[in-house]
């Protein structure tokens, strides 16, 4: 067993809250911020599932909740990092907002001089849909 860091060490990193109403992009912001702060906290490997999902609330926490109730929670509680991960995108990043996002991504046009928020959006869709950019050069050509 490897020490780690305390809840309460975890909580002063300011990790978010998700409530799983939020849509794809959301649900992977949140994944995001959640590893940081599991990495900045030095969470240990075991304490990791229990601390992220902690952090679930309303719809997130109802889906959380029904799945403890449908496994041995100690099994939940002790899978690896990447299989939560995948079960969350699962559920909350669902095949048909992805899609919505593909065609969304696919027919992105930069207006104006916004640079920035073009940019952000960009990357946001890439994050969903990655196979659409996957090569570097396909990547630049859609950003172009």
């Amino acid at each position: 067993m490897s020490y780690g860091c305390s809840y309460k060490e975890f909580w002063s990193c300011k990790p978010i809250e998700f409530s799983g109403n939020e849509g794809a992009i959301a649900a992977l912001r949140w994944i995001e911020k959640t590893e940081a702060v599991l990495k900045i906290s030095k969470c240990a490997e075991e304490d990791k599932i229990m601390f992220a999902s902690n952090l679930f609330k309303n719809s997130a926490l109802e889906w959380w909740n029904t799945i403890l109730q449908s496994t041995k929670s100690d099994r939940t509680y002790n899978m690896e990092w990447t299989e939560f991960k995948n079960i969350v995108e699962r559920k909350f990043c669902p095949p048909n907002e992805k899609d919505q996002i593909a065609n969304k991504f696919l027919n992105l046009r930069m207006t104006g001089v916004d640079n920035k928020g073009y940019t952000t959006v960009f990357f946001e869709y890439v994050r969903i849909v990655p196979t659409l950019a996957s090569l570097e050069l396909v990547l630049i050509s859609r950003y172009i």
